[in-house]
């Protein structure tokens, strides 16, 4: 289960609180200002219990699979900072900065509460799949 059960009834106070939530969003996506990285859309699709991993895709280029690159990368990173927002131990990014982005509609609480309750995302390293053992064998060239 990779969503959060009853998520708009929980952390939204009512039909408006969600619409001005969803207003806001709107406005923040299209503000060519703000620079929304994943961990921003994780976390839309958390407070609107939707699937965390929405959005989000695993890692397909053979040279990086290869190179032991997660095949979630991207989708770890996301939650992990998410985690290290929460904590205030985040480079750069903090409670007040994130949940600023949407106009007053989020609170810290709220942003607390939804991180607590987010489903982990693991890192999955299986290559398996490709059936290579290697990146020459796949490609019949030496990598570079």
């Amino acid at each position: 289960m990779n969503y959060i059960a009853d998520a708009k009834t929980t952390f939204f106070t009512d039909k408006e609180h969600y619409l001005a939530f969803k207003k806001a969003w709107s406005k923040a996506v299209n503000n060519s200002d703000n620079h929304l990285r994943a961990e921003h859309f994780m976390f839309y699709n958390a407070i609107r219990g939707l699937d965390i991993l929405n959005g989000f895709t695993d890692v397909t280029s053979l040279k990086r699979i290869f190179n032991q690159v997660w095949i979630n990368l991207n989708t770890y990173e996301a939650r992990s900072k998410l985690n290290s927002i929460a904590m205030g131990r985040a480079w750069g990014t903090t409670i007040e900065s994130f949940v600023g982005l949407f106009d007053g509609t989020i609170t810290e609480e709220m942003f607390r509460g939804v991180i607590s309750q987010m489903p982990k995302v693991e890192q999955k390293m299986d290559n398996s799949r490709y059936r290579f053992t290697s990146f020459e064998d796949w490609c019949g060239e030496k990598a570079a």
